[in-house]
């Protein structure tokens, strides 16, 4: 698996930088339409050459967010206090846990380390960062789905926290998050105020279809990064007894055992795939653009070659060369707008475009036979009637093809062989069915087959 992921790693750092290389080489007045996607990519490279592991923490107000993240840090990062909403915008602090390597700990033991491992795991080469926010139900409805959108789109990983079980508007906030189709974590803070709590008990009281899909107990991670304070017996060796309140160390090692192995096992994997679909998103932009500032451009490209089927079909008296005009005229349309959009050539449902291709053929072989010429191709003329029926239907035809070719070439834009679509699925395949994101897969499936 270390292999893996290095391999998928270097193939997203060169999918973002060549996307970066081509689209920087648009005009200038395409380049300043689309300079937002172009800065976004920029940002995504540098991401990931450094690399930079993004976890984003999203909860109600006082479930202990910034407690937890505290705890992880071992010192008080974060602001907390009494008062409700201490957290009022979110904030990111870079996290690196001083760990020695442990070259012993293979990707295919146990997802889960004795904590005598916690201090032996190195990480040379991810960089860690987490991203505290405001109490969801601090923002009103439009702005904290916004809000999460914007974060939890940058994210590689999200830690969701409750304080016990969960209420039903956490439930409801959970499974928001979870249409993100985004790792995700669910933390039970406070879990000493609840001595019978477990997480297969919580995960048996979820009741929305989606966050059963997504979760599963190993994902379900049970704290206390602010323990309530025990009554300590004093005895005295003069005979005094007293009663004293001591604050128990908090309880996050079983938190930090599970990023930890998460972070071994999949932590490039999860930053690659993360960078390739938010590349996806961004690129899909782009063409969108590119389409837009070319329209006119490829329509009159559309409209020569429709002109001239129509023209050189009407004039040929050969059936033979009518068709095979046809054919030759549909195949340069398709090659002149991928020239002048700019965009790939790729296998990416090419099947749709040669069923139009052979559609246009098919209609232009009726139209031949339909207007009185004979199966050798050598009667005569049809009269001008036939003549304007096979133009009208060698242009319509021919539109056919562009509209067909437009939609394929759009489609296919992030489906080269290193394009972002075309990694994205390659990397669905190498997570094992303990991984975090496996039970992902099938609903970033569904974004590999929207349509742009």
């Amino acid at each position: 698996m270390p292999d893996t992921q290095r391999q998928y790693y270097d193939s997203a750092i060169a999918c973002v930088s060549s996307r970066l290389t081509r689209y920087q080489q648009v005009p200038i007045e395409l380049k300043a339409l689309i300079q937002a996607q172009l800065e976004a990519l920029s940002g995504l490279q540098q991401k990931l050459t450094q690399p930079l592991l993004q976890i984003a923490v999203f909860g109600l107000v006082s479930r202990g967010k910034s407690a937890v993240l505290n705890a992880l840090f071992g010192d008080a990062i974060f602001p907390t206090g009494p008062l409700n909403g201490v957290t009022q915008w979110p904030r990111a602090v870079r996290w690196s846990p001083e760990l020695a390597p442990n070259p012993a700990i293979a990707s295919d033991q146990s997802d889960q380390l004795p904590s005598s491992h916690l201090s032996s795991i190195h990480l040379p080469k991810i960089q860690l960062e987490l991203i505290d926010t405001p109490g969801l139900d601090e923002i009103s409805g439009e702005s904290r789905a916004v809000m999460a959108q914007e974060i939890a789109g940058c994210a590689d990983l999200i830690l969701f926290v409750t304080a016990g079980p969960p209420m039903p508007i956490e439930q409801q906030a959970l499974a928001e998050l979870a249409q993100l189709a985004k790792p995700l974590l669910w933390v039970v803070n406070k879990a000493d105020l609840y001595p019978d709590l477990t997480a297969e008990s919580l995960y048996q009281s979820i009741t929305d279809p989606t966050l059963q899909a997504i979760l599963s107990p190993r994902e379900i991670v049970l704290t206390a990064a602010a323990p309530a304070p025990i009554q300590v017996r004093h005895e005295w060796p003069d005979g005094r007894v007293s009663l004293d309140w001591e604050l128990p160390v908090p309880q996050v090692a079983a938190l930090q055992q599970t990023l930890l192995v998460l972070l071994h096992r999949e932590g490039l994997l999860l930053l690659s795939l993360n960078v390739l679909l938010q590349t996806q998103t961004l690129e899909r932009q782009i063409v969108q653009a590119i389409a837009t500032f070319y329209g006119e451009q490829a329509s009159a490209t559309r409209w020569r070659i429709w002109s001239l089927k129509a023209v050189l079909v009407s004039l040929s008296p050969w059936v033979w060369l009518d068709l095979l005009l046809s054919g030759l005229l549909d195949i340069v349309q398709v090659r002149q707008l991928a020239q002048r959009y700019g965009f790939p050539v790729t296998n990416h449902r090419i099947e749709g475009l040669w069923k139009t291709l052979a559609i246009s053929l098919g209609l232009m072989g009726a139209a031949e036979f339909g207007t009185g010429l004979d199966i050798d191709g050598l009667g005569v003329f049809p009269g001008l009637a036939g003549l304007a029926t096979q133009g009208a239907i060698a242009a319509y035809s021919a539109s056919l093809v562009g509209r067909a070719a437009q939609t394929y070439l759009a489609d296919g834009a992030t489906w080269e062989s290193q394009g972002s679509s075309t990694l994205i699925q390659a990397l669905l395949t190498e997570f094992e069915s303990t991984m975090i994101v496996h039970r992902l897969s099938p609903a970033i499936t569904q974004t590999l087959d929207a349509k742009p």
